[in-house]
């Protein structure tokens, strides 16, 4: 008989990768070892992975909580970017501006503040 009628079986050889669903809030998975990390250990390690030392993001309010006593104030919060140079090519610079401030999202790349750290006040 010729082997073209005859069916060949296909062999999985492939592991198939299996996901694995977290519950919403109570694991994160570091980005650089792909560990699962308890949360409340994260916040004990000050968001550092303890398996490899990843340092996870965090935001300005928990910086500061960080770094300062309680009792900080921001300054300058009052300045916003603009587009003083006119960049007429580039109208989506005027568009971002406009969807964070939408956001509520007017702080840049810079925060200024006054608090005191280890009781003196800088």
């Amino acid at each position: 008989m010729s082997s073209w009628f005859v069916k060949k079986r296909q062999q999985k050889t492939a592991v198939e990768e299996k996901t694995v669903r977290v519950p919403e809030g109570l694991w994160i998975k570091c980005d650089a070892c792909k560990e699962l990390i308890y949360r409340k250990e994260l916040v004990n390690t000050h968001n550092v992975c303890p398996k490899c030392g990843y340092h996870f993001r965090i935001g300005v309010d928990e910086r500061l909580e960080n770094l300062m006593d309680e009792g900080w104030t921001t300054l300058f919060g009052d300045l916003r970017s603009s587009d003083p140079l006119g960049f007429v090519a580039m109208k989506s610079y005027k568009d971002q501006l406009k969807k964070l401030d939408e956001a509520g999202q007017t702080e840049d790349a810079v925060v200024v503040v006054e608090a005191p750290s280890r009781g003196m006040r800088w």
